[in-house]
């Protein structure tokens, strides 16, 4: 069973995770896939269920269809779990969840854009309490996450701190601030 791809795609979808705050092996065919000039074990269908190895660490598992990464699935970076959620055309794409190094959910949501090096998503900021901080659009370029022109901040509650705009980063004013029981805050 042999997968003669194109070498870039999981290059693409691993520069993702990597640039993210982003086991066992039996004996495996290469892949075709490329990760760092390092060739990829595949072990599994080429329709249906697969995993795709770098020496004995677990680099992905899940869908393939015709060999490509299509659907549900989850991407690991040194062994942990990185990403779990949909996948089209070997890229991450749809509805998941990023965890950071430490393996704690960072994000989770819809990821509506992605080239390779950067990508755009609507979803929820996860602190490392578990709560969430900010729902809004995102975009996330290496380590570095960029807020959206509009989104929601939350108290540690959970309760709804402020709606409205944001510039680089922080609420603009452009917006409604809300106390812990809901109430209208009135801003001078």
């Amino acid at each position: 069973m042999k997968m003669i791809k194109r070498l870039t795609v999981l290059s693409i979808i691993l520069t993702i995770t990597a640039g993210l705050l982003l086991t066992g092996c039996s004996k495996g065919e290469p892949s075709g896939f490329d990760l760092g000039g390092e060739t990829l074990l595949f072990k599994g269908d080429e329709t249906g269920r697969g995993t795709l190895y770098a020496g004995s660490t677990k680099v992905y598992d899940g869908e393939f269809v015709n060999g490509v990464i299509q659907g549900e699935g989850k991407l690991y970076a040194d062994g942990k779990l990185r990403y779990e959620g949909e996948f089209v055309n070997n890229m991450a794409l749809g509805s998941g969840i990023l965890y950071n190094s430490s393996g704690d959910k960072m994000f989770e949501g819809v990821i509506t854009e992605n080239n390779g090096t950067t990508y755009q998503a609507t979803g929820y900021l996860i602190n490392e309490d578990g709560k969430q901080t900010f729902y809004g659009d995102i975009a996330v370029t290496g380590d570095t996450v960029t807020i959206g022109s509009t989104g929601v901040l939350y108290y540690p509650s959970g309760k709804m701190f402020y709606w409205g705009g944001f510039q680089n980063g922080v609420p603009d004013g452009n917006g409604t601030y809300y106390d812990e029981d809901g109430n209208v805050l009135e801003v001078e």
